[in-house]
């Protein structure tokens, strides 16, 4: 008796899905931000990854809690395959009126920034217990596509030896 192929083997369309629908999300992540918000719990869809935070505004200040913007050519620096990034709050709290309104424009993308130095701008008036975790796309991608592959060679070797007289 032979193994079933590959190609009916719920594992391997399963594998497919997932990976179709990273590549959609890291295709759909250039072309808009799509988030989700509830209280200090930010996560985000953009700019080839997905960013996950835990943000607390400083005390007595405006929190936006969330950046909202549609990339537009020239606006950020906006890269293919970006790295993945760790950013925690500096906790610096403005002590004059010049750095309350540098406070506020960290927060809108500058034009000649790229998207990582803009993630750490935002974060620099953030309390120390503040975090953002930046994923890219392509990482879980190829997470995805090894952990994949190996579980479909188990599969293969596990069906063979089950067929064995």
């Amino acid at each position: 008796m032979k193994a079933p192929p590959l190609h009916r083997s719920l594992l391997f369309w399963s594998g497919i899905l997932v990976m179709v629908f990273i590549a959609w999300a890291w295709w759909i992540s250039y072309r808009g931000t799509a988030r989700a918000i509830r209280g200090d719990w930010y996560a985000e869809n953009a700019s080839g990854g997905v960013s996950l935070a835990k943000m607390h505004a400083p005390p007595g200040s405006i929190f936006h809690n969330a950046y909202a913007y549609t990339p537009a050519p020239g606006l950020i620096s906006i890269e293919l395959l970006p790295a993945p990034q760790w950013v925690r709050g500096q906790g610096l709290r403005p002590t004059s009126i010049m750095e309350a309104v540098e406070f506020h424009t960290d927060w809108e993308p500058a034009a000649d920034s790229s998207d990582a130095a803009h993630r750490e701008r935002r974060f620099r008036h953030l309390e120390t217990d503040s975090w953002l975790l930046f994923i890219p796309h392509w990482l879980m991608l190829f997470l995805t596509a090894a952990a994949w592959s190996g579980m479909l060679l188990w599969w293969r070797r596990r069906m063979r030896r089950k067929m064995l007289p």
